[in-house]
């Protein structure tokens, strides 16, 4: 179970093409995984004007990467699966990543792994079960 995507994607190559999708589009990932891998800017546009937008610059040898980690219980009848988005370079023969948790709400987290989960997750599991509760 897993709540929408709030945010379309939208991809600047640097030929100038600009493609433009939702990110609750099945397969996303492998039909537009040469604009990806060509993308010299991504946008993360809301859905909600509630939302910030989120900009990703690419480009230098940055190359996109997209990451998930699922939480929750399946015992209880919700699990929640966070995306995180971002890019990896090799830099002086090491790996490094750069990576944004984007989170139900609008909350924005730079981190290598979601920190501020723990701390948003009992509303996010409300809202999987349908009880509203305030952002």
């Amino acid at each position: 179970m897993s709540l929408p995507m709030e945010y379309q994607l939208r991809l600047q190559s640097n030929d100038g093409r600009v493609i433009q999708f939702s990110l609750d589009d099945q397969g996303w990932q492998t039909k537009y995984r040469e604009a990806l891998d060509n993308a010299r800017l991504i946008e993360f546009i809301p859905t909600n004007d509630n939302l910030p937008p989120v900009v990703l610059p690419l480009g230098n040898g940055r190359r996109f990467i997209c990451v998930s980690r699922v939480f929750g219980s399946p015992g209880m009848g919700a699990m929640f699966r966070l995306y995180g988005f971002g890019w990896q370079a090799t830099v002086a023969g090491r790996n490094v990543k750069h990576i944004i948790w984007i989170y139900p709400g609008g909350s924005v987290e730079v981190a290598e792994e979601p920190v501020l989960i723990h701390e948003i997750l009992p509303r996010i599991m409300e809202r999987l079960r349908g009880n509203s509760m305030p952002e």
